[in-house]
């Protein structure tokens, strides 16, 4: 089955112009500068197609049940999180059943509270993050648990460097949204959001590396940003979303005797980031769905993917990985010869 994708990718350089000026662009919730702005008149869809390669799980005694986001490492492995049994399995780039990461709910070594994040460093560990359990647990390819490492602030979001450097996006520490970790030297970025009790309503957001920096897309808000080691930013760049974005609100309603706050708005940024060969994959939730590439050393938009389906999902490989329901779906990209 072929999926048949949009307009040629040279139409790119037609739908970009240079900034007039290097002026700031502001958040009423977010201090972040100087963001810079794309110019693009809207997205730039490349002339590729998709070709459906398999559909997982393939074995019939394997059940899956809520399943959530979905990731592929370098070899083609396949991990998705389901969030009926509250593990991460692992399936083989033919689709078949490998293994399965946490050994069950609870506060045990290898148990788990909560999966907010999960992801393979290296090749060679897989690493989950445990919001509520406030840690994060790792565990060799096979399975087999590590350890856990103890966080103090709640954890949500986390990355890993080839170089063993360690990446946390909190929901509820106050002093700092981020915090880069190497051993016991630990540096925390400056706070970005404007209403501290806020944090977790602003800041949610994806992250992943590029050499040993940090690359972060936010959810509901239309900001890719990189950051060296030390805090320092290198990058903060809008998405072609921002041409007709509208800043979120919040909405705060009594549930039960108890105050509650919701979060207006859209979701811009609905599945794990990538990061391969220097391309930066992130998938943008509008109508239809779609992948949006662009350069991770510069920050710059360069084309966009259209989706079958608008689901969680990863580009590795040369492959789309989308999760829906039970299943998930592989997709060959394949490109016009010449």
């Amino acid at each position: 089955m072929v999926y048949a994708i949009g307009c040629l990718l040279f139409f790119t350089v037609a739908a970009c112009r240079p900034p007039a000026d290097d002026a700031a662009i502001r958040f009423e919730q977010l201090n972040i500068e100087p963001i810079t702005e794309q110019y693009a008149s809207g997205r730039v869809y490349a002339d590729i197609s998709l070709h459906h390669v398999l559909t997982l799980p393939v074995d019939s005694d394997v059940k899956l049940f809520d399943l959530g986001p979905v990731v592929a490492d370098t070899k083609g492995h396949i991990y998705v999180v389901d969030y009926g049994v509250d593990k991460v399995f692992r399936f083989s780039s033919n689709g078949e059943y490998v293994t399965s990461y946490g050994t069950g709910v609870g506060e045990a070594p290898g148990e788990l509270l909560s999966i907010s994040d999960f992801g393979v460093s290296g090749n060679s560990i897989v690493y989950i993050v445990d919001s509520y359990g406030r840690k994060v647990s790792f565990y060799e390819m096979d399975g087999t648990f590590i350890r856990s490492r103890p966080v103090s602030h709640q954890p949500w979001r986390y990355a890993r460097t080839d170089g063993g450097r360690e990446y946390t996006l909190f929901a509820n520490h106050f002093d700092a949204e981020l915090e880069s970790r190497i051993e016991d030297d630990v540096v925390a970025f400056d706070r970005f959001a404007t209403q501290p009790d806020e944090i977790g309503l602003w800041t949610g957001g994806w992250l992943n590396t590029y050499q040993e920096h940090l690359i972060y897309a936010l959810v509901r808000f239309p900001i890719v940003l990189r950051y060296a080691p030390d805090g320092s930013m290198v990058y903060a760049r809008t998405t072609p979303d921002y041409a007709d974005f509208e800043e979120p609100d919040v909405e705060h309603r009594m549930l039960g005797g108890t105050q509650a706050r919701r979060v207006t708005g859209e979701i811009l940024t609905g599945s794990p980031i990538a990061v391969e060969n220097e391309h930066l994959f992130v998938h943008t939730n509008i109508p239809g769905g779609a992948v949006d590439v662009y350069d991770v050393g510069t920050g710059n938009y360069k084309y966009s993917m259209r989706l079958p389906v608008n689901t969680y999902t990863y580009v590795k490989n040369d492959r789309i990985y989308q999760s829906q329901d039970s299943t998930v779906s592989v997709w060959a990209i394949e490109r016009p010869s010449g």
